[in-house]
């Protein structure tokens, strides 16, 4: 492998991991906001909702 390929690998793995992290993220704040809805200690606000819609596209 060339130092090239090396590096490129090594972003595409970066990308990769970003991607995931995103992901986590977004599963992690659903499971808390199911938590609190189930809780009932809060309704859903409406800019809670549209937060899961933008993480959700």
């Amino acid at each position: 492998m060339s130092p090239q390929d090396v590096q490129s690998h090594n972003n595409q793995m970066s990308q990769l991991f970003q991607l995931f992290q995103m992901a986590l993220n977004v599963s992690q704040n659903s499971r808390q906001l199911l938590q609190k809805a189930m809780d009932g200690e809060s309704q859903l606000t409406a800019s809670e909702a549209a937060g899961m819609e933008r993480a959700a596209r």
